[in-house]
């Protein structure tokens, strides 16, 4: 299990995923206890300049074709699909103050997520 706090203490980018499993001699203990799920999302994210959507819901994608997904699936993980979220809506002129960005389809994405 070190392998995988490691991978969430580094954080984790193309090539960092490869190495991360470089560093763990290429097996996940465990991965059979592992289900892959791809759930992108830049919901309740600030843009990063007006008129623009945040680029974090390339991860799962970027992630895969680092050779994680692949390499996990080897091991024994199971795939578990993926979960669609809500289009993502600059909402700032909208939006009451104190309220999540994209609050409703955020919601709803973590529910989906949860049911899996």
């Amino acid at each position: 299990m070190s392998s995988l706090r490691f991978a969430t203490r580094s954080g984790v980018d193309r090539v960092g995923a490869a190495r991360i499993l470089a560093r763990a001699g290429g097996t996940w203990p465990a991965a059979s206890m592992i289900a892959l799920v791809s759930a992108p999302t830049n919901l309740g994210l600030r843009p990063p300049q007006p008129g623009s959507v945040p680029g974090s819901a390339k991860a799962p994608e970027a992630l895969r074709e680092a050779g994680l997904h692949e390499r996990l699936l080897a091991s024994g993980a199971l795939d578990a699909g993926l979960v669609i979220p809500g289009r993502y809506v600059d909402d700032d002129a909208t939006r009451a103050p104190g309220r999540v960005r994209n609050e409703a389809a955020l919601v709803e994405h973590a529910r989906r997520l949860a049911d899996r």
